[in-house]
């Protein structure tokens, strides 16, 4: 039972550091997307579009990681 404890202890670890990724920057962007909306200059919008395209493609990159890991532990 206490190799079953440390195993769970480690998996939920692994699970979790993607998932903090992906709930920080999903934060990010609302908050991006708020001072798009707010903005009134043309080049601060597109400033921070493109933050927020690159924040959007790291909550991808660190959902997929974290699916990578569901998916590696059902496998076994």
């Amino acid at each position: 039972m206490a190799a079953f404890g440390v195993m769970a202890s480690r998996v939920s670890h692994e699970i979790q550091n993607p998932l903090n990724f992906v709930n920080n920057f999903s934060e990010l962007a609302e908050e991006m997307v708020n001072d798009i909306v707010k903005s009134n200059s043309e080049q601060a919008r597109e400033e921070t579009a493109k933050d927020l395209i690159n924040n959007l493609q790291k909550i991808k990159h660190h959902g997929k990681r974290a699916d990578a890991i569901v998916k590696g532990m059902l496998q076994h």
